[in-house]
Formats: structure tokens, sequence, C-alpha cells
């Protein structure tokens, strides 16, 4: 398998739960034409970091408490109790061959990552902590201390509608005299490498994926996402990931017990409803 057919994001797995109707604010409507192949990681964090990452206002939720915990961790919370008052968090992104932004459509070759505006793909991710506002007791939102991009025509699309957006940087190459595949992004001070393939039978039309977000975006607006992923396929991976940096997300990552990467999913398409609150 080719780089450029390797892992084009970080993508989130898992299945959300309904929350209750609020007063609608002004929307903005995001949609995922084509995935890429994509992974997350999911990855647990202690308390006192997770609590100083989410925005004014949110408080963190226990893995125990979590109703969207990816079976792995939920396995080693139930083995090894000293983990369960940890709070999940996932780190994902979604890449596709476009991106349509409040109906403008983006596709690769539209704006690249530091300050490139010919070579990036259309990629979204986030970089969530499981949380609740405070004075509410959900169980199942992803609260984002870090909403990113590839493309600068995102970017520049998201901030026009007030969201919080970060440019990145991502690679990917075939590992030099091996099989595996390589794919790496930087994120600020963290540099993730994850050298691996894909593993096992694809499977069809795997489940839609449905979650909830909540993002601080600019001039002190609050946003609730809807987020309804439904890829065409899903597999398995298998492969090493290194993380470099000294920075709250390096730090993060690097003092979990337990990393969670994949499966990779592609094909099909999904979106993304913004809510002002």
């Amino acid at each position: 398998m080719s780089g450029r057919a390797c892992v084009a994001g970080l993508v989130l797995w898992i299945a959300g739960t309904s929350l209750p109707a609020q007063e609608d604010g002004p929307t903005h409507e995001w949609a995922f034409d084509g995935f890429r192949q994509s992974l997350c990681i999911e990855f647990l964090m202690e308390a006192t970091p997770a609590d100083k990452r989410l925005p004014k206002g949110f408080l963190p939720v226990a893995a125990s408490r979590f109703s969207p915990l990816h079976p792995a961790l939920r396995r080693l919370i139930t083995e090894e109790p000293l983990y369960a008052a940890w709070i999940p968090a996932i780190l994902c992104a979604y890449a596709s061959q476009a991106v349509v932004v409040d109906g403008r459509r983006i596709v690769e070759g539209g704006g690249g990552g530091g300050g490139s505006d010919t070579t990036a793909r259309p990629m979204v991710g986030v970089w969530g902590i499981a949380g609740t506002p405070e004075g509410e007791q959900r169980d199942s939102l992803w609260v984002l201390p870090l909403f990113f991009t590839t493309n600068n025509r995102i970017r520049r699309a998201a901030e026009t509608g007030l969201l919080s957006i970060r440019v990145i940087d991502e690679t990917m190459e075939t590992v030099p005299e091996s099989p595996e595949d390589r794919y790496e992004i930087k994120i600020g001070k963290t540099r993730l490498t994850w050298d691996g393939h894909l593993a096992g039978d694809s499977v069809p039309d795997p489940a839609p994926i449905r979650h909830w977000w909540w993002l601080k975006g600019r001039r002190g607006s609050t946003w609730r996402v809807e987020v309804e992923l439904r890829p065409r396929w899903s597999r398995p991976t298998v492969g090493a990931l290194r993380v470099e940096g000294k920075d709250d997300l390096a730090k993060a990552l690097k003092a979990s017990p337990i990393r969670m990467l994949g499966p990779a999913f592609w094909g099909g398409g999904g979106g993304l409803q913004f809510r002002r609150q």
C-alpha cells in the first residue's frame, strides 16, 4: 500500500447518546465527502491535567462514568480499578476527498498547513476530553480543548463563523525498506508518528458513528456539535505509535496506561452540525 493510500487522519471510534433538546442558536453545517483511511487514538488522562485543559465552565468525567468508553479502556479500569478515576481522552481527525463548510466545497490542494495554500488535503481533527457543563451530569460529551485542520481554507471559513480552529502539519510516506506506512502529525510541540498497516478483513458498512462535542469558539461563543459519520468500510490496524514533545498533549499521551489506535475507516461520508449555545 502506498503512503498516499495509508492513514489520512486520526478518527474517533465511539457511538454517543442523544442529548436533551436545547434552544437552538445560529448553526453551521459541515459535511465530509468520501472519507479516506483514518484512525483515532483513545487514551486516559489524570484528573488534574484534564481539568486544567477543559474550558472554564466544564468539569471532567471519570472513565467509570463515561458511557461511550472504548471497550479496551473499560476492560483496563475493570482489571485495574486505580484507573477508574482517570479521564478518557481522544485525538482524532477526519480526512476526506472534500469538506463542505457551510456550502463551500474544499478539496485537496486547497490550502495547506504551515502557510501553504496548494498541498494539503482537507482534514479536520480534534483533541477531546470527557467532560460535562458545570451543574449538569452528562456522561457522553467530548469537550474540545483543541480543534484543528491541515487546511488554511478550512481555517478561514471556520473563523468567519466564530469557530476557533488551529492549522497543523501532517506528512505521509512509506517507511524506507519496509512494508509499513508512516503517518505523522505535529500539533504545537507534540509530534506523533505511527508506523503500521491495515490488518485482517475489511468490514463493509460499519455502524454509523454518532457523538457530541462541545467547543469554545471566538468572541466568547460556545458551540454544541452533533457528529454523524457513515463510513463505507472499516479495518483493524497494527503498528507502533511514537510520541515526542514536552507540552500538555505529549505529556498526557506518554502518561496514559493505554493508547488505543483504530480501527481505520474510509469511504462514505458524514457531517458536523454546530449550534451556538
